[in-house]
């Protein structure tokens, strides 16, 4: 097989992405607020919520959203359990949030009818939300007792952990826990690279690479150079250089 020539462009651009995603700094998350900031969002029907006025006192859940997290469509049925158990006591909003998609026909295909409220990205600067789904409860004083940890076990712990936060905040008035949980949805689980269960995709071998790297060669001037960065000559096997 012949040796592949790289020019310095395609290497330094290489060496560039290998060194952004080793060496960047990683944003400081910011720290969420005590008190719940006030809102007001409409419904889909064109009705305004303001926040707090109208959780008149009571305990709410409220949970920030896109159609497109998979980790939000995991959550969702526990909330909604949460919902046609908790009313009236407790106030449940789910907040739409990063969307590009549209939520009010996701939230039918899921079977949810738990309140939903449109266009909240103005939410994501005051509330500090830094991942999805963001979850807080908040209690009839307007403090946020409860917010979804970044990396919980799974959605059945975070509806756990919300049953237990309202009830306490309930007293007298708490609901009975589940028995049991249903099995969370986990195509995310299934399809990522994260779990456990998931098998490691094998890596490309070079008769998959190769085509693929020539072709985009193919484009390149083989006279581009980056400054600094001298010509690295004819390699055996490209895939180690870069």
């Amino acid at each position: 097989m012949l040796p592949l020539r790289f020019p310095a462009a395609l290497v330094a651009a290489a060496l560039l992405m290998f060194h952004t995603a080793a060496g960047a700094a990683t944003p400081v998350p910011q720290t969420p607020p005590d008190t719940a900031p006030a809102w007001h969002l409409q419904t889909p029907d064109g009705n305004t919520v303001h926040f707090p006025e109208d959780a008149e006192g009571r305990p709410s859940v409220l949970l920030f959203w896109p159609s497109w997290c998979p980790y939000s469509r995991a959550l969702q049925p526990y909330v909604q359990a949460i919902w046609e158990d908790y009313r009236p006591q407790v106030n449940v909003w789910t907040i739409n949030i990063l969307e590009n998609g549209d939520p009010v026909q996701t939230m039918k295909d899921r079977g949810l009818s738990f309140p939903l409220l449109l266009e909240g990205d103005a939410l994501r600067n005051t509330y500090k939300i830094s991942r999805t789904p963001w979850l807080v409860v908040v209690d009839g004083d307007n403090r946020i007792v409860y917010t979804r940890p970044p990396n919980p076990p799974s959605p059945i712990a975070v509806a756990k952990a919300v049953r237990g936060k309202l009830n306490a905040l309930l007293g007298d008035a708490a609901v009975p826990l589940p028995d049991s949980y249903p099995e969370p949805y986990d195509l995310h689980l299934k399809k990522g690279k994260r779990s456990s269960r998931a098998k490691p995709r094998p890596a490309p071998t070079q008769a998959q690479w190769q085509p693929w790297l020539e072709s985009h060669l193919a484009d390149l001037d083989p006279d581009a150079s980056v400054a600094g960065i001298a010509e690295q000559g004819p390699v055996d096997d490209g895939k180690a250089a870069i």
